[in-house]
């Protein structure tokens, strides 16, 4: 496969968990539909597509690195933050909506991410109403636990079927413009998301662990941040060196600091 011919395919056609499960994508091109994969596709996974896609395609061998630049930009597309944007009325309930979502044993049927999208929405909603620093999304062997962080301490807010982490942590990883077929290595990323009347800045980082990726969202939503120096807290003789320093025509001042502990606030 040419690196021309990965370049024009940018839509998949199967559902990201069973792309990255079965080794196997299906784009769109001029000469139709085409299955790749790194891999001899088995029988039992040829009888799954041409179930799901229902129509005529070719098979093609690449090779991993190709196949890795196909999956990302598959799936990372520069509209997906925008899925978030929603605004949630003030009768949603979180844990309801989270226990309508069924998981599923077929991955082929995981083609619909509304539900999954307006999830992460309430997720990251309630955070900011709770006025939560971070939101944590922790995978284990038979639940997938979300915890919010307010005021240092992290707190439970819903417990799932560990059946549904893949397509959470997927979701995010695309909205974050990470690399979604890296999942052995610690990943960063940065996005800003509209909820409302609000803009919100948020870090993204991953972690490798025994169930799958962990995530960690810290949320810094910039309209309710206290951006006057005078309301930051600072005592007296601390705060008339800073703006004294500010007004010097050379110089660097250090901001530092544990996590969570207000620099980028302060800054």
């Amino acid at each position: 496969m040419q690196q021309n011919e990965i370049k024009s395919n940018n839509n998949s056609l199967l559902p990201y968990d069973f792309v990255r499960e079965k080794k196997v994508i299906a784009v769109e091109s001029n000469n139709g539909c085409t299955i790749f994969s790194p891999e001899r596709v088995s029988i039992e996974i040829y009888h799954e597509l041409a179930r799901y896609l229902n129509r005529d395609f070719a098979l093609e061998i690449c090779d991993s690195e190709q196949f890795n630049q196909l999956l990302t930009k598959a799936f990372s597309t520069e509209n997906n933050a925008g899925e978030f944007s929603d605004e949630l009325n003030e009768s949603f309930d979180l844990k309801t909506f989270a226990n309508s979502i069924a998981p599923t044993e077929d991955l082929l049927s995981g083609s619909d991410d509304v539900p999954i999208i307006k999830l992460i929405n309430g997720v990251i909603s309630q955070a900011i109403k709770q006025r939560a620093s971070d939101i944590h999304f922790e995978p284990y062997e038979n639940q997938f636990i979300i915890r919010y962080r307010i005021d240092g301490i992290l707190k439970e807010v819903l417990s799932q079927d560990a059946r549904i982490a893949p397509v959470i942590i997927s979701r995010l990883k695309i909205i974050s413009r990470l690399d979604i077929s890296e999942r052995r290595l610690p990943q960063d990323g940065r996005i800003s998301l509209s909820l409302g009347n609000k803009r919100v800045d948020v870090r993204v980082s991953t972690l490798p662990s025994t169930y799958g990726e962990r995530i960690v969202l810290r949320l810094l939503d910039k309209q309710s941040a206290q951006i006057n120096i005078e309301n930051l807290g600072l005592e007296k003789n601390i705060l008339q060196n800073y703006k004294a320093t500010l007004k010097a025509s050379q110089g660097i001042i250090l901001v530092t600091g544990p996590t969570g502990s207000g620099k980028t606030t302060t800054l």
